[in-house]
């Protein structure tokens, strides 16, 4: 998939492969907010499938886009943006089980019906697609960054200005 997801990144950007990926991202995740108990365990393993490939697709062009203009800071943006994805896998998680548990209406979550799972899940499955709504309108926006390399430039790092003579006069 990524071989497929880099050519078709080379040719025309990340908007074609970013935009229909969301789209069934999307589709996925309203349909997991809808199961219910007659939903066959091989329907949701096709639809996990699905929904796992469809961010597969997102993920390859999104982080090229993000890393690209990095340059000779990649060490620094390829951490930054490895801390950031972290955290807002943390934070995004705990919004999840925010919308379980205030969608089981259990007031003992370890013991929930198949009622009160099933309308728990709904509620998780529903919070994360209109959150997902939010990356549908920015994938519209995500544009091909070009590489600072792409002219055979090569931009050097900043160095500091002062040199030791300077920092041993000052102390």
């Amino acid at each position: 998939m990524a071989t497929l997801s880099g050519r078709v990144y080379d040719r025309v950007g990340p908007r074609p492969l970013v935009i229909p990926a969301a789209i069934v991202w999307l589709a996925v995740l309203w349909f997991l907010s809808r199961v219910d108990e007659g939903t066959s365990v091989v329907t949701l393993m096709i639809a996990w499938l699905v929904f796992t490939s469809a961010m597969a697709k997102m993920w390859a062009p999104l982080t090229t886009s993000a890393m690209a203009p990095c340059g000779p800071s990649f060490p620094h943006g390829s951490a930054a943006f490895a801390t950031v994805q972290q955290l807002a896998g943390a934070a995004f998680g705990a919004v999840f089980i925010s919308a379980y548990i205030v969608g089981s209406g259990a007031r003992d979550v370890c013991v929930l019906s198949t009622e009160q799972a099933t309308s728990a899940g709904h509620a998780a499955f529903l919070a994360a697609w209109v959150i997902g709504l939010l990356v549908m309108v920015g994938a519209f926006f995500v544009r091909r960054t070009a590489s600072p390399a792409a002219d055979g430039t090569v931009v050097d790092a900043p160095v500091a200005v002062e040199t030791v003579a300077d920092v041993t006069a000052t102390v």
